[in-house]
């Protein structure tokens, strides 16, 4: 990734406030803040495997991901995180800006 790219952060959701939208929601902040404050080349961001596996990700609108985006190994403690690094073009998210759903 080259030019200017926005990390759209972490989030964390109440239980019972999932499952009622808040992809949606959240993607439109993730993604409409960014575009209007820098008209960044890509906003991306970090998710654990199970996002994608639950369709999580395709919620938000992210079109593309890929997998060893963080690897985190923690040896004393044993974890391994390995997240995967989405993300969506300028142009991409311009498009959608323009003609939205």
């Amino acid at each position: 990734m080259i030019g200017k790219v926005a990390y759209h952060g972490d989030v964390w959701v109440r239980s019972d406030y999932r499952g009622n939208g808040m992809p949606k929601i959240m993607a439109g902040i993730a993604f409409g803040v960014p575009f209007a404050m820098w008209t960044p080349d890509f906003v991306c961001g970090l998710v654990a495997h199970w996002l994608l596996d639950k369709g999580v990700v395709g919620q938000y609108g992210y079109p593309h991901h890929e997998p060893g985006g963080s690897i985190l190994r923690l040896v004393d403690e044993d974890i391994v995180d390995d997240d995967s690094l989405i993300w969506i073009t300028g142009e991409e998210l311009k498009y959608r800006v323009d003609h939205p759903d």
